[in-house]
Order: structure tokens, then C-alpha cells, then sequence
């Protein structure tokens, strides 16, 4: 299994994941996709906008894949 955030070269750690006292970027969702699937990767990245800081601390991620 591949990580998609290294495979589209995102600067490590992407944050997945806000500590309201922590000042440093926490990475704790990833997603992984088959070696054979990776190469029909278009993007990945992760959501963060007010409306999901309402309701989570953890923000979405969203994969696009050319099947």
C-alpha cells in the first residue's frame, strides 16, 4: 500500500488533524491506496475551511483517482 499524500510529494505532514494548544501540524489520517491503483492518481488534499472546523477537529480528505 502507498501513502497518496507522499506519492503526490505534499509536504510532510499534511494536517489531517488540529490540537487547539498545538502549534505544530499533526498528521493522524492517512490514506493508502494499491501500488496498481496509484498510478491513476489525479490528486489528493485535504479540506480545511471554517464549516469543518465547526465540526471536527479533524479535516476530510479527498482522493481523485482516473478509473
Amino acid at each position: 500500500m502507498i501513502d497518496c499524500f507522499k506519492l503526490s510529494n505534499k509536504k510532510f505532514p499534511v494536517q489531517t488533524l488540529r490540537h487547539h494548544i498545538s502549534k505544530v501540524n499533526w498528521q493522524n489520517d492517512y490514506f493508502f491506496i494499491s501500488k496498481l491503483i496509484s498510478k491513476k492518481l489525479i490528486n489528493c488534499e485535504v479540506v480545511d475551511n471554517d464549516e469543518v472546523r465547526k465540526f471536527s477537529d479533524h479535516n476530510p480528505e479527498v482522493v481523485t483517482l482516473d478509473l
